[in-house]
């Protein structure tokens, strides 16, 4: 791999993704039983690992790959001054996009304050028309107030017109109702007088008809009393003439007195009449009078209203006059306003103009890129690329690591991946936290993050936020020197990134460089105000060296970015070798945990097993045997019993030699029969035996090696770069399932074993049958022998002891037959059982062996990424 990676260095994480794969497909388990899925299973694991972790790593770096710029990654706290930093760099060294930056702000500015001061010129002409306007628009506040003056005397001169309207209509109709009362007096006056008239010409025509009345009445009452002196001669013959007299004296009499009530009422009414003419003449009088006083007053109104009316035609002129020069005035106040308008809105597209200026300053403002003092202000990896003389690097400006790592974590392993060397910048002189067990310390950050680097540096950025902050002689103190010192022991620490790859410290305070070189600042803000504070005390040449500023550029370009192609050849190197290593360390982690702690616990189980089952085979042999002449010798009892029986229960007599013979040689010939059934099932209840023992033996042991199994299997391997991978063993899967009672080991016995069952039919004991019922005769024949013919001189009693005798002596004989028969059937059960145990142990020595073979796959898998390593 080596010489491929130097003569194609580029293709250096291609041929690392090759390596990993062709070492992974070496250790590979073989087959498809039950251990080489538990090989398969910690493969998995292994696999998974390089899924989650080297697959992405690889990825990750080949595509972040940069050959052509070295690259140097600002990583470090959040507000640790990074960015800070990376802004007074980018003004010193005149990074072309700082440049383009710097220009645009400063046609920004020129363009704004051009815009300014045309506003400025407009402000004051606004100034001056807005004087103007005042004057104009106190002016109407002048007439207003003099028209409102004016209307409030209008007013009262039309309410006074008016009252004078009305006393003049109240004083026409008073007038005319008087004048109608002194026509009405006047007519009734006349109406009286001549009224007046009448009854007095009635009063003297009254007066001389009562005259007349009482001259005639004194007349008849001189006739009376003549005739009252008469004579009696002539009283007789003047009785009718005094009764016509006295007649007409009371006719007359009674008109003197009407005429005297009538005369009465007559001066009376005439007195009365008097009084109301004399009355009516008064008010005829009075009326006039009052007539003349109205007419006067009338005149007086008529004068008042006259003069009041010339008043009000006076104010209405003047009112006139007064809304002329409000129109006026009106006129010039809306051409003022107008005027104003028209600037206001100059104004206010100059405001726009100012304000889209100012975007434009701020949008490249020199601090844009620096933080607000929010968690998370820089998100996204930023480039920055450099020419200096005749060297060309590049600066990455990291996400804060202390800040939300989900937002930022890819940002930082993508920047992290492009770099070739890092600045770990913190604000304190003192080495990083350490994690509290819970959640990582920065320290654990750094070695997870820059594990790979080739060169890191801390970078100690002093805050100084203030002149008096500013110490009189160097930047650090020495306290912060110890602090410093003990960054770079803790750093430095094989058990973090180590000697050869952290490089030590720098220290400088980023700030003040940016102040003092800082061009592009709003007016009014806190850095144009910060820059104006620190220069009024100091020059900026003065700044850059308190703040060792110009140090740490000399560093960056005379010493850092040297030799850059072997540089950034190193670091990729490096990264490659840190994959390897990482994936040597799951390898080596699985060997140690799992297969080697597996191997040690389980070897002595399974060579234990494996003695038991012999012995359980050995015992089984000799109890079938056992068990087999035990059953033969009680069928040949029974058969011997039966036949001892039948010679006893014939009557009391002894059975004839035929007889006897054909009776012997049946229950002979059933022996096997019997024998047959009996043998097959004692060797299936001792293999089934077996097989249970078996079974237990490997229950057991499969118990054993699967608690073992699942120990190893859960345990999770944590590297010290991060990655957590927990493999689960299928549910369906156990060691035990190797040993169950249907298949797996068990069964490859049982297989063989059943053939020693079958055999009972087909094998010794079926031929054993069918050779002992063909000798059943000749064995007979042998047991009755030459004394089978004398047996007819002899008793009963004597013939059948000597029946039983031969009964004894064929069984015996027969006996011995079927034992020597079934030599062969012994040797074939000893072959089956020998054969069925041979394939447990086998099976089980192979899963040692297996064992055995993963150990060394995952050693020479171990052994071969470490010389990889070691070769890059």
């Amino acid at each position: 791999m080596t010489n491929n990676i130097a003569q194609e260095p580029q293709k250096i994480y291609s041929r690392l993704q090759d390596e990993i794969d062709r070492i992974i497909d070496s250790i590979k388990p073989k087959g498809d039983d039950e251990l080489a899925k538990l090989g398969k299973g910690i493969l998995d694991e292994i696999s998974a690992f390089k899924e989650l972790k080297l697959d992405k790593e690889v990825a990750l770096l080949e595509k972040n790959a940069n050959w052509d710029t070295f690259t140097l990654a600002f990583y470090g706290e959040t507000n640790a001054g990074k960015s800070t930093l990376i802004e007074a760099l980018r003004i010193y060294f005149k990074e072309a996009t700082k440049v383009q930056s710097e220009q645009k702000f400063k046609e920004a500015q020129k363009q704004k304050l051009e815009v300014e001061a045309k506003s400025a010129s407009l402000h004051e002409e606004i100034k001056k028309l807005s004087d103007a306007k005042s004057e104009h628009v106190n002016n109407l506040s002048e007439i207003d107030s003099k028209v409102q003056a004016l209307d409030k005397d209008i007013k009262d001169i039309q309410d006074a017109l008016e009252g004078l309207n009305t006393n003049l209509v109240l004083l026409t109709k008073t007038k005319d109702e008087l004048n109608s009362k002194i026509k009405s007096t006047k007519d009734k006056k006349d109406s009286l007088e001549k009224e007046m008239q009448e009854a007095t010409k009635k009063l003297d025509e009254t007066t001389l008809k009562k005259t007349d009345f009482e001259a005639r009445l004194q007349l008849i009452s001189r006739r009376l009393e003549e005739l009252k002196n008469a004579s009696a001669l002539v009283r007789f013959f003047k009785l009718f003439s005094k009764l016509k007299l006295s007649l007409k004296k009371l006719t007359l009499e009674s008109s003197l007195v009407s005429l005297e009530k009538l005369l009465n009422k007559i001066t009376l009414k005439i007195k009365l009449d008097k009084s109301a003419l004399e009355a009516m003449f008064t008010d005829c009088e009075n009326q006039t009078k009052t007539l003349k006083e109205l007419t006067d007053k009338q005149d007086s109104y008529e004068t008042e209203l006259s003069n009041t009316s010339s008043k009000l035609k006076e104010l209405q002129e003047k009112l006139s006059k007064y809304d002329g020069i409000r129109d006026e005035e009106t006129a010039k106040l809306k051409e003022y306003e107008v005027r104003i308008k028209e600037i206001e809105s100059n104004l206010k597209e100059s405001e726009e103009k100012i304000e889209s200026f100012l975007t434009v300053m701020k949008e490249h403002r020199d601090g844009l890129i620096i933080g607000d003092g929010r968690s998370d202000f820089t998100r996204e990896v930023s480039k920055y690329e450099f020419a200096y003389q005749d060297k060309r690097f590049a600066i990455l400006d990291v996400p804060g690591i202390e800040g939300n790592e989900i937002l930022v974590q890819d940002a930082i392993n993508n920047a992290v991946a492009q770099a070739h060397a890092v600045f770990y910048i913190t604000r304190e002189p003192r080495p990083p936290q350490k994690g509290d067990g819970k959640s990582m310390g920065t320290i654990e950050k750094i070695k997870r993050q820059l594990g790979a680097q080739s060169e890191v540096y801390a970078l100690y950025n002093k805050p100084v936020t203030s002149l008096h902050a500013l110490p009189e002689h160097g930047l650090i103190n020495k306290d912060e020197e110890e602090g410093l010192k003990d960054l770079d022991s803790k750093l430095g620490a094989e058990s973090e990134l180590g000697s050869k790859h952290y490089r030590g410290h720098k220290a400088l305070s980023a700030r003040l460089p940016f102040l003092a070189l800082g061009k592009c600042f709003i007016e009014g803000k806190k850095d144009g105000k910060d820059q104006k504070k620190f220069l009024s005390a100091l020059d900026s040449k003065e700044l850059l060296a308190k703040s060792q500023f110009l140090d740490f550029a000399s560093f960056l370009t005379n010493d850092l970015v040297v030799n850059t192609k072997e540089k950034i050849l190193l670091s990729h190197l490096n990264k490659a070798k840190e994959v390897l290593t990482s994936f040597e360390k799951i390898i080596e982690c699985s060997l140690k945990e799992k297969v080697e702690k597996y191997i040690d616990i389980n070897k002595n189980s399974i060579q234990t097993t494996i003695r038991n089952i012999n012995t359980s085979s050995n015992t089984t042999e000799q109890s079938i045997r056992s068990d087999i002449e035990s059953k033969i010798d009680e069928i040949m009892q029974i058969t011997r019993k039966g036949m001892y029986d039948y010679i006893d229960n014939n009557g009391g007599k002894a059975l004839d030699n035929d007889k006897f013979k054909l009776e012997l040689e049946m229950r002979l010939e059933r022996v096997p029969n019997l024998m047959e059934g009996s043998i097959g099932k004692i060797i299936k209840i001792n293999i089934e035996k077996l097989k249970e023992k078996t079974k237990k033996y490997l229950e057991d042991l499969g118990r054993r090696l699967d608690n073992t199994e699942k120990a190893i299997v859960s345990f999770s391997v944590s590297m010290d770069k991060g990655i957590h991978i927990e493999v689960e063993t299928p549910s369906s899967f156990s060691i035990s399932s190797l040993f169950s009672a249907g298949g797996g080991l068990v069964g490859i016995g049982a297989g063989i074993w059943g053939a020693i069952a079958i055999a009972t039919a087909t094998g010794p004991i079926g031929w054993l049958i069918l050779g002992m019922a063909g000798a059943v005769a000749g064995i007979v024949a042998g047991a009755m022998g030459l004394f089978s013919a004398a047996m007819e001189f002899f008793s009963d009693s004597k013939k059948k002891s000597n029946q039983k005798k031969k009964t004894d002596k064929a069984i015996h004989d027969f006996h011995g037959a079927i034992k020597k028969s079934l030599d062969s059937l012994y040797k074939e059960v000893s072959e089956k059982l020998d054969e069925g145990t041979k394939a447990i142990i086998d099976e089980l020595e192979g899963l040692i062996k297996d064992m055995d073979d993963m150990k060394t796959k995952l050693l020479e898998a171990k052994n071969n990424l470490k010389l990889i390593a070691n070769e890059i």
